[in-house]
């Protein structure tokens, strides 16, 4: 699975047995788990959990009543609601926090780790529905993406046709030496028209110089 297709669960440490069945659990069904357990020594932790929730498909919170007053599951589970991709499950018998409570949640509570279990196979159908919406999404996306590229091309070529064309024509009209150009035919006519009036001045002066000498 790609690296933008992370199932990220969130819980708080005193849960964290039941968190890691439930990793185990889902890796066992081939999906790319992430839990703060994977953060390495030395690492800014704050900056990579949201590092790793941009990348999540899916954000799995686990209620129980150390999580509900944790402020980093709170946190977290926002971020999901934020980009609805919140899957949440209570692992207690205990009420959600309120701007969580309008999304249906699984009940692991009675869950014991068994992957044959009918509430653990609910979230996970929940999970696999994400993962194939952000599949598409992200198909969708690549697709788009070429199409753009493909418009793009097509549309320089065009500005490169249109400039070529367009610059060919300039040239043609500025070339006084082409019989066809619309300005040799001008400079033509004035050449001839010049020519006419030196031979009329001629005649004039020839005139008046005859009838002088007469």
């Amino acid at each position: 699975m790609e690296d933008s297709n992370y199932i990220f669960i969130s819980y708080n440490q005193a849960d964290k047995e039941k968190a890691e069945k439930l990793r185990s659990a889902l890796r066992a069904e081939r999906l790319n788990v992430w839990w703060s357990e994977d953060i390495h020594y030395g690492k800014h932790w704050p900056n990579i959990i949201d590092s790793v929730l941009k990348k999540s498909c899916s954000v799995v919170v686990l209620w129980s009543e150390k999580s509900i007053k944790s402020e980093w599951v709170q946190y977290e589970a926002s971020i999901g609601k934020f980009r609805d991709i919140l899957i949440h499950a209570k692992i207690e018998k205990i009420e959600l926090p309120s701007i969580f409570s309008s999304i249906q949640a699984a009940d692991l509570s009675e869950w014991k780790g068994s992957e044959k279990d009918i509430n653990f196979n609910a979230l996970l159908g929940s999970i696999n529905d994400q993962f194939q919406l952000n599949k598409n999404y992200q198909k969708q996306q690549k697709n788009s993406a070429y199409r753009r590229i493909f418009i793009a091309i097509v549309f320089a070529l065009f500005l490169s046709f249109f400039a070529f064309t367009s610059a060919w024509k300039l040239k043609k009209t500025n070339c006084p030496e082409c019989p066809e150009c619309p300005q040799s035919s001008e400079l033509k006519t004035d050449s001839l028209n010049q020519s006419i009036n030196d031979i009329s001045k001629d005649v004039i002066h020839y005139k008046s110089h005859d009838q002088y000498s007469n």
